[in-house]
């Protein structure tokens, strides 16, 4: 990923945010966006995409760690672990057990503040988030998939139960999200070898509830 880019294209979103907010481009929003969406240089070769092993005893681990009586008292070497694993191409690993306990866990509020906290920025690290973002379609659309989905619980949960976002925080991520939806370039709903993607349904859900 070009990170550079990323931040200037994040700068730019950012600004036309404060001139919309002072009455400019009012009826050209759209337009201005598609403006900076033209300036972006998608590149033409994908880079290795960095996931840990899925070995036996870390499928062993995963699985454990999805028991009712390990979710219920998370540890954050746990977490850390298993978020590791939010873009492994494994179906049945990546949506049964990852990100279902990673959810859950999140709505039955069994994290606590720290864990919650470190986990929202864990997913919006631009690395994280904006995985691969900018190459041609590949595997890493399941790390930025399983970013958004995680960070649907956290916005729904923090407004429920944690309030630890604060108004400068959803701004933050309005911000990432917008720049996100502006990158995106995978469309695919539903892969038959690796399951549900979704990007644009996500990214859709959670602007809703940042607004």
């Amino acid at each position: 990923m070009t990170n550079s880019q990323i931040v200037e294209v994040e700068q730019n979103v950012n600004n036309l945010f404060k001139r919309f907010e002072t009455g400019d481009f009012y009826n050209t929003l759209y337009q201005q966006f598609y403006k900076i969406k033209e300036q972006v240089n998608y590149q033409k070769r994908r880079r290795p995409i960095q996931i840990a092993e899925l070995t036996d005893s870390n499928i062993e681990l995963i699985k454990s760690l999805a028991r009712e009586e390990k979710i219920q008292s998370p540890k954050m070497a746990d977490l850390k672990f298993l978020v590791q694993f939010i873009g492994s191409t494994n179906v049945d690993i990546r949506e049964k057990y990852v990100l279902k306990t990673i959810v859950e866990s999140i709505k039955k509020h069994y994290y606590t503040e720290n864990q919650l906290i470190w986990l929202r920025d864990f997913i919006l690290d631009l690395d994280n988030l904006y995985s691969h973002i900018l190459e041609p379609k590949n595997d890493a659309v399941l790390v930025r998939s399983g970013a958004l989905l995680i960070l649907n619980a956290i916005l729904v949960e923090d407004e429920k139960f944690y309030n630890l976002l604060s108004p400068q925080d959803y701004q933050s991520i309005a911000l990432r999200l917008a720049t996100y939806s502006l990158l995106e370039q995978d469309y695919q709903g539903y892969n038959s070898k690796m399951g549900w993607i979704q990007t644009y349904s996500l990214i859709v859900e959670a602007t809703k509830k940042n607004m």
